[in-house]
């Protein structure tokens, strides 16, 4: 089965990063100001920047930050009040930029435009321009209700990895509770997942996916996403998605140690801190989940 995240033969060679490319997401890395009064703030990325769910939140981040900042009386007096049509967010990139990653700094980029910010990609402080994808919202703008079909997908995986659990643990339930990470930590120590086993790790994925839904209000929504349909977990009326299938596989399938229980914790306080940030923009209309 495919998924968002599925690394395509293009993909595979994309470099790793040895430390995450955008750090101290708390701070501002740099600032300028011009002759002619206006002001850059500068982000650098010290590394690849790839399109891990880390990194890639790292950027909205970051470029959150920034907007607070320029917002501040105090950084608008020491500036001189330049105008925001004079003001521009820079991020100064020498290496590589995975084009998802460029897609999520495009989001960024509508969201500085609605007030009056320019944000840009350089490859150094003194280049042109990268250019980016238009409007950046193509993921939402794709955003669908699940389907009868998608439904009974969710719930056959769900069953594949109770099988997997019975034929190794016997007469095991899954419950939809944090009992069930348990099991599928379980099956991560024993050494029952392994890397390119695709649709299992998909299956696991959906499982864990589960467990969100019924510990919080995230629902199972659709995204068509380059010809292809794709389940993920949204926050009701928010840009915030999880794709809790790939997040798995993709960490299995980098040879990591999945601690299920630590990142459903970790996740959980994240959303529960992204759902009110201003930055995720709401739709215009709910998507009704059944």
């Amino acid at each position: 089965m495919w998924n968002l995240f599925r690394r395509k033969p293009a993909d595979a060679t994309f470099p790793t990063p040895e430390w995450p490319p955008i750090q101290e997401l708390d701070s501002i890395d740099l600032t300028g100001k011009r002759h002619d009064g206006g002001v850059d703030l500068l982000i650098i990325a010290s590394q690849p920047i790839d399109d891990s769910p880390q990194t890639l939140e790292s950027v909205r981040r970051k470029v959150g930050t920034y907007m607070t900042v320029i917002g501040l009386e105090k950084f608008q007096a020491e500036m001189g009040y330049p105008p925001p049509e004079k003001t521009a967010i820079i991020i100064v990139c020498e290496h590589p930029i995975h084009p998802r990653a460029l897609a999520v700094i495009g989001q960024c980029r509508t969201v500085a435009a609605a007030r009056g910010v320019r944000l840009e990609v350089r490859k150094s402080a003194d280049s042109p321009p990268v250019s980016l994808p238009d409007g950046g919202n193509e993921m939402e703008q794709s955003i669908r209700p699940t389907t009868d079909a998608d439904r009974s997908r969710i719930s056959a995986q769900v069953d594949a990895v109770l099988g997997m659990l019975r034929s190794q643990y016997g007469d095991v339930q899954l419950h939809h509770t944090e009992d069930d990470l348990h099991l599928l930590q379980r099956l991560q120590d024993d050494g029952k997942l392994q890397p390119g086993h695709e649709d299992e790790l998909e299956c696991v994925g959906s499982v864990f996916g589960q467990v969100l839904v019924a510990r919080t209000p995230l629902r199972w929504v659709a995204a068509e996403w380059q010809g292809k349909r794709v389940l993920g977990l949204q926050y009701p009326n928010t840009t915030v998605i999880v794709f809790p299938n790939s997040m798995i596989a993709k960490r299995i399938n980098r040879g990591e140690r999945v601690e299920f229980a630590s990142l459903f914790g970790s996740l959980v306080a994240q959303i529960e801190q992204m759902k009110d940030d201003p930055e995720y923009q709401r739709y215009p209309g709910q998507i009704k989940h059944r």
